[in-house]
């Protein structure tokens, strides 16, 4: 049995260098806006998982455990950029290896642990769209 992970403020913090606690100042809660931010990235972390075909837990906070250092790597650059933080090349770095394992999971080039308690609802084929019709006349 394999159990996700909820992301969390304290794990972003480990995340974080030295020096970017130090741009932080001395504050160590960064607010809701975080939160906010953690949430998004679980999304967007499932939301790549589906896009794979792979099933999702019913809990929308959770994220498969092999991609939990990517996702902070992908939180912590949005906070940087949010709190007006100077990013650093490692940092850009980070976030572009979070994007390249995110877009292999999307593809199925790259399995993530299942999810026990998915939802068939959650694993729903994303949907399609069909192209514009060239004969269409706008205004």
């Amino acid at each position: 049995m394999t159990i996700w992970t909820k992301l969390t403020r304290d794990g972003l913090v480990a995340t974080l260098s030295a020096d970017e606690v130090d741009a932080f100042g001395q504050s160590a809660d960064f607010g809701d806006a975080v939160d906010a931010i953690l949430a998004q990235t679980a999304d967007a972390v499932r939301g790549f998982v589906r896009a794979g075909g792979r099933k999702v837990p019913n809990d929308a906070g959770l994220v498969p455990p092999s991609l939990v250092p990517f996702a902070y790597d992908f939180a912590t650059f949005r906070v940087l950029k949010r709190f007006n933080v100077p990013v650093g090349e490692d940092r850009r770095k980070a976030y572009d290896a979070a994007m390249d394992v995110f877009k292999k999971v999307a593809a199925g080039d790259m399995a993530v642990e299942p999810a026990d308690d998915a939802d068939d609802a959650t694993s729903a084929t994303l949907p399609s769209f069909m192209p514009a019709d060239p004969e269409r006349r706008l205004g």
